[in-house]
């Protein structure tokens, strides 16, 4: 279900030009995004970031990891960490792009309650 909801997001984020009041055309800056596909491997997908963008994407929490990927012509990337995150565990993704693009992202945890 997570899966299938972030996808939608992702696509439906694709939207890039428009029509403008005075009949001209514009384009929709999108802000940059972090958006989790999968709890396991923890796959994340970037939205909104500059094309071509080189990015460093870094996972923080009971568990570490470091990622670097370009970004496409759209602005889009996914990148996966092999960890099987705890129940209840507290997760921060960091994204920081070349050319400005910075988003902190904490994993929400739905079935984390108090007993």
């Amino acid at each position: 279900m997570l899966a299938v909801l972030s996808s939608v997001v992702v696509f439906g984020l694709g939207c890039g030009t428009g029509s403008g009041a005075d009949g001209g055309s514009t384009q929709v800056v999108l802000k940059p995004r972090l958006l989790v596909a999968e709890l396991y491997p923890l796959t994340v997908n970037g939205v909104g970031f500059k094309p071509r963008e080189r990015v460093t994407v870094t996972l923080d929490g009971g568990k570490r990891g470091t990622r670097r990927v370009q970004a496409s012509r759209q602005g889009r990337f996914t990148v996966r960490f092999p960890v099987r995150l705890g129940r209840c565990a507290t997760v921060t993704v960091r994204a920081i792009g070349s050319r400005g693009s910075r988003v902190v992202y904490q994993v929400p945890r739905p079935d984390c309650r108090e007993p």
